[in-house]
């Protein structure tokens, strides 16, 4: 190998830089040395974010404290409160649990409340200072209540389904019977001519007989020429939606005394529905 030389300049010794000498390294180490700091980094970047989540999960900083319920009935806030419960055991981004009031999904929430009860409007908010939810709901009015395959039903005045419910209450508004095919909450049932005609019906009844009252009315195939009424006789009123509805209700009064005075029982129907005539049995 190649020494380097020294010298005597200026009466001080110098040393002449060899720009040929090499100088050699284990490539090895400085790999193994460069693949652990990787290895050291990514451990730090784990440390935290498992820092981070442990924080999130485990402490109640972000815990949501109260539901705050505004507008609406009893029976839908009980059900309000049930769903945003509900929604609080799921997660979000895969891990983190909606009870944690940064991860609360308001646009889910929403929708899985319209599923559930049709509302004329809905408004969340979350208040971080205080850990709530605020939730602002007006509901739509039940103005007809539905029968449908052993469900119960609340419409509004366009025969929209607002609801399910578990059973009707000691009402005054109509009720609908109907078997042909399942609902669902937002579907419409039937169209607002036909719904305002049994509104009608419903308010003028008591002119017609005191003692005989409507259980319901009947609705089969969705044949809105014929409105069939359920009587708390047991027994059938069959109307024609195409025919003057004050007519029918007028010669219906005079048939109801004209069989009482005769002691004549109707036990199964009374037809009003065909041209003009009236049958009964």
């Amino acid at each position: 190998m190649q020494k380097n030389h020294v010298y005597l300049k200026n009466n001080k010794f110098k040393k002449r830089r060899d720009y040929h000498k090499k100088i050699l390294r284990n490539p090895f180490f400085f790999k193994d040395h460069k693949q652990a700091t990787i290895w050291v980094n990514i451990l730090l970047v784990l440390i935290i974010l498992f820092g981070i989540y442990y924080f999130i999960q485990h402490t109640s900083f972000l815990q949501i404290k109260n539901i705050y319920i505004e507008g609406g009935g009893s029976i839908t806030q009980n059900l309000v409160l049930e769903i945003s419960q509900e929604q609080q055991k799921l997660n979000r981004l895969f891990i983190f649990t909606q009870d944690k009031i940064i991860f609360f999904n308001t646009d889910a929430f929403k929708k899985n409340l319209q599923q559930q009860i049709l509302l004329e409007s809905i408004k969340v908010h979350k208040d971080f200072k205080h850990r709530t939810i605020a939730i602002s709901l007006a509901e739509k009015t039940s103005n007809y209540f539905l029968i449908n395959q052993g469900q119960y039903f609340t419409l509004d005045n366009q025969g929209n389904i607002i609801s399910i419910i578990e059973s009707i209450p000691t009402t005054t508004l109509p009720i609908i019977e109907f078997w042909s095919y399942n609902l669902s909450i937002g579907s419409k049932f039937a169209n607002q001519d036909y719904l305002s005609k049994l509104n009608y019906i419903n308010q003028e009844w008591p002119k017609i007989k005191n003692n005989l009252t409507i259980r319901s009315f009947e609705l089969i195939d969705d044949n809105l020429n014929k409105i069939i009424i359920n009587t708390s006789d047991g027994y059938k009123i069959y109307l024609d939606t195409n025919t003057d509805l004050n007519s029918q209700i007028e010669s219906l009064k005079d048939l109801l005394l004209r069989l009482e005075n005769e002691n004549i029982i109707v036990k199964e129907y009374i037809d009003l529905s065909i041209n003009g005539w009236i049958y009964y049995k």
